[in-house]
């Protein structure tokens, strides 16, 4: 059978230590909502959302300002219109991995996937805890075979007790004879404790890292901040602001007051069965990556396409020739869930992002050429 597997690339790390912050939510004068850490001063009663932030960088983060796409730009210098797109793409970092990202206005508002922010919950994301349960079960395989070999150890243990009694009690050449056989049964002994020994050191590093593996999930469910990485490798931190109800979507907005690079909405014939198509992302850890293929189908849920997606694309653009984003890379189509049987790639189009998150964000339509 075939198996739809989502894009993740699993990175553990440490929680950063967390306190709560208020962030406001408001329309402005001509209906389009905002998110600002500042109370508005001409807005009586904004709704107030508690956030987690970290700690040390509440502070400097809620004071940070600037125009990014201008910072970005004079340090790349991009020449095409697809390396003007990579300057909106980020890594963005999670405590269960990383995945992609990238803005969708000049406000800091990021799109991503549902199951980069959280892994076990997003739609179709069964693929962690499946995995998480696979790695249960193998792990108490393990602990059932120590189980096993303990106890064929202590019988074999008990026989051999008894054997060394019984040859304490010949004499001459039968003694002589039980001897021999008592060396040859006790190194047989010591070589199934030596195997018990070392498949115990292989469990417990078994059970270390499930356990981490675990943690890691649980941190992940929880999160509401996460580092991002620009182009030119500089960093900053974006917060949760909603999840998809219907698409495995989430939407983030940068911590500060920044001008941010974006991706306008490309137009209807950009987005056709056998259009050129680019996707950028973060795939395997790496970052700033550019692949290209062209579209093979297109239906109301999905794109599909050609292009090479890896773990850590998930969350990317698909773009244009033109550098307009058309969808969110989401996951690929496998023969029996391996990589390396990559059949065809899946995005999710930018349409279903307007509709879940239309009370957030008013997308850029790409200019007519």
């Amino acid at each position: 059978m075939h198996k739809l597997r989502w894009v993740i690339h699993i990175m553990l790390s440490v929680a950063a230590c967390e306190v709560a912050a208020d962030v406001y939510k408001y329309k402005d004068a001509d209906g389009k909502w905002h998110f600002s850490d500042a109370a508005p001063k001409d807005i009586a009663t904004p709704d107030v959302i508690t956030v987690e932030k970290n700690q040390n960088d509440t502070r400097k983060n809620s004071a940070e300002s600037g125009d990014l796409q201008e910072e970005l730009t004079n340090k790349t210098q991009p020449g095409t219109p697809i390396e003007t797109a990579t300057l909106a793409v980020v890594k963005i970092e999670t405590p269960y991995g990383t995945g992609s990202a990238f803005f969708v206005s000049d406000s800091g508002y990021l799109i991503t996937n549902k199951h980069v922010v959280r892994p076990a919950s997003a739609q179709m994301g069964k693929t962690v805890e499946d995995d998480l349960k696979k790695d249960d079960d193998a792990l108490k395989r393990a602990r059932d075979d120590l189980d096993t070999q303990s106890q064929q150890i202590d019988s074999y243990q008990v026989d051999l007790d008894n054997y060394r009694k019984r040859m304490n009690d010949a004499y001459g050449d039968n003694k002589t004879k039980m001897q021999q056989q008592y060396d040859y049964y006790s190194n047989r002994f010591d070589q199934m404790v030596d195997a018990y020994n070392n498949n115990k050191k292989i469990y417990d590093v078994m059970k270390s890292k499930l356990e981490a593996k675990h943690r890691a999930v649980s941190e992940a469910r929880a999160a509401n901040q996460f580092k991002i990485t620009f182009k030119d490798n500089s960093t900053k931190e974006a917060k949760l602001v909603d999840l998809g109800k219907k698409e495995d979507l989430a939407l983030l907005k940068i911590v500060g007051n920044y001008k941010t690079p974006y991706l306008a909405v490309a137009s209807a014939h950009e987005s056709t069965q056998g259009a050129e198509v680019y996707s950028i992302g973060s795939p395997l850890g790496f970052k700033d990556m550019v692949n290209h293929g062209f579209v093979t189908h297109i239906d109301n849920v999905h794109i599909y396409m050609d292009v090479k997606i890896l773990p850590g694309n998930s969350g990317g653009p698909l773009i244009s020739p033109a550098g307009n984003v058309l969808g969110i890379n989401t996951a690929i189509y496998t023969e029996n869930g391996k990589l390396e049987s990559e059949l065809f790639s899946m995005a999710i189009p930018i349409s279903a992002a307007e509709e879940e998150f239309s009370s957030y964000w008013t997308p850029v339509a790409a200019s007519t050429p």
